[in-house]
């Protein structure tokens, strides 16, 4: 599809754009909204999956930028980190249309191609160049797989610099986002709940009594077990953070027994 015309002020700070769409075999134009990391303007070319929500309204899940423009190119290559006008300019200048395909290949093409363009490009902006591609890819597909993080761009930097491979470490045990500073347990534990962990399981009941011990604890962290104040006051906490009802003490001993052993 072809970007007609963007709503005004889009993208917003937390990603969220919408916009006016050309597409193939429509005489109409369409409405395309979503999140996402990339710089989106008018006249620029996407390569979309999207859910319908009616004839004339999408909603993108993932988009990819395959813009023949100038001004389009222009507009995407200097939103990368470290990459000036002047520089997106003299790409799409001297390089042509087809400047993104090689700046994905990585550094070394990036280097051959400033030397056979006589660009003069220099290792850190050649860096820059490599580094905003891959990153922006990768910071997108984490926007899509966590919408829950849209307008947290350092949260996302934080994944991405504390997790080797993001979307599968979280999607295995979403309660690793604990490990990365700034994330709080309510967030988490929403995340995990869409991603499928059950509101009454032994690994959700497991990480928040994990999760009160650490606050709580001034060393090592312990609890009592035969102590009937510790254990109330364990269960009263965990009834308050997960928004759940413990039939009693029993109820809750035997969740206890379970996550111990």
């Amino acid at each position: 599809c072809t970007v007609k015309r963007m709503f005004r002020n889009c993208p917003k700070p937390d990603g969220w754009f919408g916009c006016f769409i050309h597409m193939r075999g429509r005489q109409d134009d369409a409405k395309l909204t979503g999140k996402t990391t990339l710089h989106i303007t008018d006249g620029m070319s996407l390569d979309i999956t999207a859910e319908q929500i009616d004839d004339d309204n999408y909603i993108a899940t993932d988009i990819q930028i395959v813009t023949k423009t100038t001004k389009g190119l222009t507009a995407y290559l200097k939103s990368l980190p470290g990459v000036s006008e002047a520089v997106a300019t003299k790409l799409v200048r001297y390089v042509g249309v087809n400047v993104l395909d090689t700046l994905k290949q990585g550094e070394d093409a990036i280097r051959r191609m400033s030397t056979a363009y006589n660009l003069g490009l220099t290792k850190p902006q050649i860096d820059s160049l490599a580094k905003g591609i891959s990153a922006i890819g990768q910071q997108n597909q984490l926007l899509q797989f966590l919408p829950e993080l849209a307008g947290s761009p350092k949260l996302i930097k934080r994944i991405e610099s504390y997790l080797d491979n993001p979307i599968n470490d979280i999607k295995n045990n979403p309660y690793i986002l604990l490990t990365i500073p700034g994330f709080t347990f309510p967030v988490v534990d929403a995340i995990a709940i869409r991603l499928g962990i059950g509101v009454i399981s032994l690994e959700r009941f497991g990480h928040a009594m994990h999760h009160i011990m650490k606050i709580d604890a001034s060393g090592d962290m312990y609890v009592n077990l035969s102590s009937d104040i510790e254990l109330t006051r364990l269960m009263h906490q965990l009834e308050k953070l997960l928004n759940v009802q413990f039939s009693g003490m029993n109820d809750f001993g035997k969740w206890v027994i379970k996550i111990v052993d």
